[in-house]
């Protein structure tokens, strides 16, 4: 996987939001190791964090109740870095709320 640290500013009018995307925020701050890619940024006054590791694996984030898991996963193709939130309500996996890819020029 490239080395994506740095602060990342969104271009809106390169990129696909959907209609469901009405706040979004204007930088991500990205921290890379070998083994984890780690975003920072900030909605409203909320600061937020979401750590994806490098190896393709899904792994999940949070639970909550019995039924319902929170998970991430990050993988690349040919052109692309993909960083997936996902959601597990008592199977099967519904790919629910991110899509993050960052394409090479």
């Amino acid at each position: 996987m490239p080395d994506l640290t740095g602060v990342w500013k969104l271009n809106k009018e390169k990129s696909d939001l959907r209609r469901w995307a009405k706040v979004t925020p204007d930088s991500i701050v990205i921290h890379q190791t070998q083994r984890t890619v780690q975003f920072d940024y900030k909605l409203g006054a909320k600061d937020l964090s979401k750590t994806y590791t490098t190896d393709g694996s899904t792994q999940v984030v949070s639970t909550i109740g019995y039924n319902h898991e929170k998970l991430a996963r990050a993988y690349r193709s040919k052109d692309a870095v993909h960083f997936l939130d996902l959601a597990r309500i008592q199977r099967p996996i519904v790919e629910a709320t991110i899509l993050v890819e960052l394409r090479e020029a």
